[in-house]
């Protein structure tokens, strides 16, 4: 399958699915992530939600789980 192809499909899946869903889903994936691409992992996941790492944070920061 072609990229095109695969990222429309992913797309399609992604609107039909429901927040659970997807939260089981990026769960299910994260157990496939290799260790060394767990930071890279975590930051793309980090920058999708606006989540501020703990080491990161600011007294000010407000973070959206």
């Amino acid at each position: 399958m072609n990229y095109p192809v695969f990222m429309k499909k992913v797309e399609e899946y992604a609107e039909q699915g429901d927040a659970d869903e997807l939260r089981v889903f990026i769960h299910n994936l994260a157990r496939e992530v290799k260790q060394s691409d767990r930071d890279d992992f975590l930051t793309l996941l980090s920058d999708c939600c606006n989540i501020v790492p703990e080491t990161k944070k600011k007294s000010n920061t407000i973070c959206i789980y």
